[in-house]
C-alpha cells in the first residue's frame, strides 16, 4: 500500500465526520476535526514524511472518530447543510445555492466526500481534495465567528474572522486556476464538472466571508460578479449541453 494512502484516506474521513459535527452544532469538535482533516491531507501532499510516524497519523484519525463518536453540541453553534461532491454533480442545486445575496443571515455549505474507499489516491485530484477541506475549515470558523458574538474577545473574534477568510480564499486560489482559462472562449473545456459545482460554492463562501469583513464591499461586489460569470459559464457547459441531450433522447 502507498505510504501516503492511509493519511490521504484519513483526511477524507476526517472531513466527512466534522462536516456531520457542524451540522449537529459541534462546531469547536468540528473545528478540531478540520484542522486535523488539513494535517493529514498535508502530510498526504509531502514528500517529506521523515518526521511523520503512523503513530502521529493514527492518532489524528482515533481523536476524530472519538470526538464523532462522543459529540457535544452547543445551541450557540450553527447547524450547517452541506451536499456532496459526486460525479453526476447538479448544477442547478448548486446554482440555486449560490444565487442569493449575502447578508448576515446566509449560511454557507459545507462539502463532503462520496466514499471513499479503498481508491488509490492517484485516482484522485489532489487539489479538488484539499480545497474542499479548506473550504469547510474556512466556513466552520466563520460560523465561529458569527455564533460567538459576545463569549470571546474582540481581538480573538477578529483572530478567528480572519483565518476563515484565508481559508475561504486559499481555496478559492486553488480552484480558480482551474477554471480561469475556461473563459476564454477557444479553450475547449476539460475542466470537470465536480471543480464547476466546487467552485460555485466556494465562492459564494468567499463572498460570505468578505460580507463580515470591515471594508471590503468592493471585494465583495467583485466576487459577486465573478460568481455571476462563473455560473453563466457552467450553465452553458453543462446545464444546457445536459437539457440538450435528454431533448435528443426525448426524440430518438
Amino acid at each position: 500500500m502507498n505510504n501516503f494512502a492511509t493519511p490521504y484516506r484519513g483526511a477524507i474521513a476526517l472531513n466527512n465526520l466534522a462536516v456531520v459535527l457542524q451540522e449537529r452544532q459541534c462546531g469547536h469538535q468540528a473545528l478540531e476535526t478540520f484542522s486535523d482533516a488539513l494535517s493529514l491531507m498535508k502530510i498526504a501532499s509531502s514528500r517529506e514524511t521523515a518526521d511523520v510516524s503512523r503513530k502521529d497519523v493514527d492518532d489524528m484519525i482515533q481523536r476524530g472518530f472519538q470526538r464523532f463518536a462522543n459529540p457535544s453540541p452547543s445551541r450557540q453553534d450553527i447547524a450547517m447543510h452541506f451536499t456532496s461532491v459526486s460525479d453526476d454533480a447538479d448544477f442547478t442545486a448548486a446554482m440555486n445555492a449560490v444565487s442569493h445575496g449575502c447578508h448576515a443571515s446566509n449560511q454557507g455549505i459545507m462539502i463532503r466526500f462520496e466514499e471513499y474507499g479503498a481508491e488509490c489516491q492517484s485516482e484522485r485530484d489532489e487539489d479538488l481534495d484539499s480545497a474542499v477541506i479548506v473550504h469547510n475549515y474556512g466556513l466552520s470558523c466563520l460560523a465561529m465567528f458569527q455564533t460567538h458574538v459576545h463569549g470571546s474577545s474582540q481581538s480573538n473574534r477578529c483572530k478567528t474572522r480572519r483565518n476563515a477568510l484565508k481559508l475561504l480564499q486559499f481555496s478559492h486560489i486553488i480552484l480558480s486556476k482551474r477554471v480561469s482559462h475556461q473563459f476564454d472562449e477557444d479553450v475547449e473545456s476539460v475542466i470537470t464538472e465536480k471543480i464547476f459545482f466546487v467552485t460555485l460554492l466556494v465562492t459564494k463562501s468567499m463572498a460570505q466571508a468578505l460580507f463580515f469583513a470591515e471594508n471590503k464591499e468592493w471585494k465583495v461586489k467583485e466576487c459577486l460578479e465573478y460568481l455571476t460569470k462563473l455560473k453563466r459559464l457552467a450553465h452553458d457547459l453543462y446545464v444546457v449541453d445536459s437539457q440538450q441531450s435528454k431533448k435528443i433522447a426525448a426524440a430518438a
